[in-house]
């Protein structure tokens, strides 16, 4: 059931104003879920959405380093209706499965989008700049801020917008009575407000206000001209355009922007002048500030700009965000000098986890757009990452940066930087319909930027490490999974009741006696059995039937490919077989796996990996059970699926030739790292038999108590 899946989704927020909890939801029992889900099915098919369901309770959050007693200063937090919340999930998930797979979402609109980020227009947006700048050109780049864009949304706007996309029947009518007729009211400690009436904008705190905003502000992307870019990220609105002379691109950018302000004033939206900002990026040493004007007001030209969370200079240097950024991570430095105290503070790995979630988020974020800036710049954060380290290790000032590396596990700053870049160009590379797959793609060669004062694109950047790692992007496969539509119910039975015995605790003889209990059961199935294994980097799947064994069938995979893939492979080759042979002979068919997380995988349809066998399951009868490694005809199994690896590859009509998975990137990135660290040292022995004499180094460890 559909409203099961929804509640196991949720993320136990706290309770709305009629006080019903997911917590208690989550444990109603099965006859309890039925009558809810026809209290559902009721309000979408009248349309007529309970009072209690529309009201929130607002509790303001102070903004840090904000005048207390200006109301302008609070953030609000909205509890609303965790029932009807339950039920926004159920319509958010088919309208948004509606809206991707017909295209209708603008491919520059990155926020609250699944496999887009902010990354991806930051990447854009730099790449963009850096090739202007080394070609002698100019950019001049308008960041705008739409004024409270969730409390003035335009109901009706939405409502038909909808129409235009051709949503017809129900989904309207139900959209319009959840937005219409909403009350709130603000708590401060246990003093409640009077009640209010919300006369315009989406709810917050709702499940569908996201989705909802997204279907308005979508169309402002027609209203931009053909001749400059434009980045979308939820109401984070950005145009940006190149050329070689400041007034004609004075006049092109006025032009796009009175065509945008004109598309905002008449859905209801407005522009804030005061935050709106202009940067013109430029290598002149004499230049004229450019005039822009927001609605008869000039826009403020300033040097830097905040976009998407980091600071752009019109130098692109990343100077002013990395001094900002070190100061903000100095600040969280100062929590882990609290909990780390040697006497009574916590221990090791909890401080390691504290200094990853902390201060290494920080430095990561924005990490693949500003290491481009100049060394001597980026190594003014490595004293943070050392001292965090320290901190958590419980180190001296004089213990050696490449004793605190091997100890705690971390790599270096420039190490981890590139490690994240070229993760992230390879799940770039796999998405062409992503707005940052340009930027790998349309990128100027490296040798193009070696003679240029500008430092070279994201791309260019990559290539030299590329080829040092034997990668080529071209041959990485690109991700066109079409999942199934959210209201289509698989005809499966999942039974997972072996897992309740630990395998490292329980005798094999009670193994053995429950597995046969459990195969009393489903007497009348058909017996399938699959596996998956790996050995070094070539991996295999197989299913075996113990009726008919001349029907099993086992299969090489692509190298590289994870034990996971090839236990969903199985399952995927089983059922294949099940629909295209065995389903004339047999209906009731029992599939023994030996992966629980494939199984909690296929259970599961809100998942994010993109494994093909996760949405090919099909319809028909069939029943699921994780099975246990003692039985002969498991061990018989694996013992294909282990044969099996040594054979040519599984081919498949949708990968090409050379291709190979992104684990296989994944898995080369992380020797960048380690062959700086055995160069360093510079061993006569392998480096597998190096000894393990970092901790012979001068370097001492206080003892701390956990």
């Amino acid at each position: 059931m559909n409203h099961i899946t929804s509640l196991k989704r949720s993320n136990q927020s706290s309770a709305g104003p009629d006080g019903i909890s997911y917590q208690f939801l989550t444990h109603l029992p099965d006859t309890c879920l039925e009558v809810l889900l026809n209290i559902f099915n009721s309000i979408w098919e009248t349309g007529i959405i309970p009072p209690s369901w529309k009201e929130a309770t607002i509790i303001p959050i102070p903004k840090p380093n904000k005048d207390t007693s200006d109301p302008k200063s609070y953030r609000p937090i909205a509890l609303t209706s965790c029932l009807c919340k339950t039920l926004e999930r159920m319509v958010n998930s088919r309208l948004v499965w509606v809206l991707e797979t017909q295209g209708l979402i603008s491919k520059y609109q990155c926020g609250f989008r699944e496999d887009h980020s902010t990354l991806d227009h930051l990447v854009r947006f730099e790449t963009f700049v850096r090739e202007a700048l080394a070609r002698k050109k100019q950019v001049l780049a308008v960041f705008f801020d739409l004024e409270k864009a969730y409390d003035t949304t335009w109901k009706h706007g939405i409502l038909t917008d909808l129409h235009e996309l051709e949503f017809r029947g129900k989904l309207p009518i139900f959209i319009q009575n959840f937005l219409s007729d909403r009350h709130f009211r603000v708590r401060s400690g246990s003093q409640y407000s009077d009640s209010y009436r919300q006369e315009n904008g989406v709810p917050q705190g709702s499940i569908l206000s996201p989705i909802l905003f997204n279907l308005k502000i979508n169309n402002i992307m027609k209203s931009v001209s053909s001749n400059a870019n434009a980045s979308l990220f939820v109401d984070d609105f950005a145009l940006y355009i190149e050329g070689k002379h400041l007034q004609h691109l004075e006049r092109t950018m006025q032009l796009c922007i009175n065509k945008v302000h004109n598309w905002v004033s008449n859905n209801g939206f407005k522009f804030s002048i005061l935050k709106t900002t202009c940067v013109h990026f430029h290598r002149q040493r004499i230049f004229k500030e450019p005039l822009i004007k927001l609605d008869g007001q000039p826009v403020p030209v300033k040097t830097e700009a905040k976009f998407l969370g980091v600071l752009f200079d019109n130098k692109l240097s990343f100077e002013p965000h990395i001094m900002a950024l070190k100061r903000k991570c100095q600040k969280a430095l100062n929590i882990l000098r609290v909990v780390g105290h040697t006497d009574w503070g916590a221990d090791r790995e909890t401080l390691l986890k504290l200094y990853r979630t902390l201060v290494r988020s920080k430095l990561d974020y924005g990490s693949i757009v500003y290491g481009s800036a100049k060394k001597h710049i980026l190594k003014t954060l490595d004293p943070i990452h050392h001292q965090g380290l320290r901190i958590a290790l419980g180190a001296f000032r004089t213990s050696p940066i490449q004793s605190l590396y091997a100890e705690s596990g971390e790599p270096s700053l420039e190490h981890r930087r590139l490690k994240l870049s070229l993760n992230y160009a390879a799940k770039l590379n796999s998405m062409p319909e992503n707005p940052g797959f340009e930027s790998l793609t349309d990128s100027s060669p490296i040798e193009f930027f070696e003679t240029k004062k500008s430092g070279p694109s994201f791309g260019a950047r990559l290539q030299n490490h590329l080829e040092k790692i034997e990668t080529k992007y071209e041959n990485i496969d690109n991700i066109k999974v079409r999942k199934p539509p959210p209201w289509e119910q698989y005809n499966v039975k999942f039974d997972t009741s072996l897992t309740e015995f630990e395998k490292g605790n329980t005798n094999a003889l009670v193994l053995q006696k429950e597995f046969l209990n459990l195969k009393e059961q489903y007497n009348e199935h058909y017996e399938i059995y699959t596996d998956g294994s790996k050995q070094d980097h070539k991996v295999a799947a197989a299913f075996f039937l113990p009726d008919d064994p001349g029907d099993s069938v086992s299969a090489r995979l692509r190298d590289y490919s994870s034990v996971y893939s090839a236990e969903l492979e199985a399952i995927l080759m089983a059922m294949k077989m099940v629909k295209s042979k065995l389903s004339r002979r047999k209906r009731h068919f029992a599939v023994f796996v030996d992966s629980l997380s494939a199984l909690q995988a296929l259970e599961n349809r809100h998942f994010k990996n993109k494994n093909k066998a996760q949405h090919k399951l099909p319809t028909n009868r069939r029943v699921m059970i994780p099975k246990r490694r003692w039985s002969t005809l498991s061990r018989k199994l694996t013992l294909m699926s282990m044969e099996t690896t040594f054979m040519k590859p599984l081919s498949h009509t949708w990968v090409k030739q050379a291709s190979r998975p992104t684990s296989y990137y994944y898995a080369r990135t992380k020797q960048v790292s380690k062959r700086t660290w055995y160069q360093a040292k510079q061993a006569r022995k392998p480096a597998n038999h190096t000894k393990p004499g970092i901790r012979s180094q001068p370097y001492y460890v206080p003892i701390r108590k956990r």
